[in-house]
């Protein structure tokens, strides 16, 4: 289920950068955060179900949801590096790149002709 909150730039930064297997601190270091701001942007994303994390060993990890959303979103950063994506889309909701998706869409074209 996707979220209909909308995303802090934090989130969006997170969401933009994270590889399988990071940690909060190595999250940090990436984004030059505090490594308990980093901590709380993750729980919310958690509650968002964009992110999950687990334990290995001591280290705790955080790995990006299967989330059509989040796919789509890090492939548009992967594919458009040059654009900031974070800045361009705080306070926006991440539904804005999952509505293409939807079968609502074909409604839409069709009220639109």
């Amino acid at each position: 289920m996707l979220c209909h909150n909308a995303l802090r730039r934090i989130e969006l930064e997170v969401l933009a950068t994270i590889e399988r297997g990071d940690t909060i601190s190595k999250l940090a270091t990436k984004l030059d955060h505090s490594k308990s701001y980093l901590s709380r942007a993750v729980g919310d994303l958690v509650e968002k179900r964009l992110v999950y994390t687990g334990r290995d060993g001591r280290r705790k990890c955080v790995v990006p949801s299967d989330s059509r959303a989040v796919e789509i979103f890090q492939d548009l950063v992967r594919q458009h590096s040059h654009i900031d994506f974070p800045e361009l889309l705080t306070g926006k909701a991440l539904e804005v790149l999952y509505y293409p998706q939807r079968k609502s869409t074909k409604r839409f074209e069709k009220n639109s002709s």
